[in-house]
């Protein structure tokens, strides 16, 4: 498969939309949606080229958003991917927010398949990659620095 001549429907942020993009990799779906009724669903076309469908931690998933992810995956053969599986995100101290997990798990749930997990790296493995090979950048580091 080549993936940079099939597209990509991306639940995630503009931080991981631009990575891709910087590999020639052409991505839709992030941001703001407007939202669709369920009689709108019948009407709606699957575009073809979309062969990846990649659920990660999105301010703005929604229903729309998990439903059209679903058609593609089911009616496209795409492939379910998850760049990582957190539960949630600590935002302070006392509070946490809920991660990429619950969305990924909401449409496994309808699908009866899990997503292809590419894994966020363990602390430990992290640690000892930058101590080889020193920093490396992720999608993640340029929304951090927000």
């Amino acid at each position: 498969m080549n993936v940079k001549k099939e597209k990509v429907f991306l639940i995630g942020l503009d931080a991981m939309e631009k990575t891709l993009a910087d590999h020639g990799i052409q991505s839709f779906g992030v941001g703001p949606v407007k939202i669709k009724q369920i009689p709108e669903w019948e009407h709606f076309e699957v575009d073809k080229s979309v062969k990846y469908v990649i659920v990660s931690y999105d301010p703005y998933c929604c229903h729309t958003k998990l439903t059209e992810a679903y058609f593609y995956i089911k009616e496209n053969n795409a492939k379910f991917l998850a760049p990582d599986c957190d539960n949630f995100f600590p935002i302070s101290q006392t509070r946490k927010v809920p991660g990429s997990l619950p969305l990924q798990s909401g449409l496994s749930a309808v699908l009866e398949k899990t997503p292809k997990f590419l894994g966020n790296l363990d602390p430990f493995l992290f640690e000892l990659i930058q101590k080889e090979h020193g920093k490396f950048r992720s999608y993640k580091d340029d929304y951090d620095r927000r």
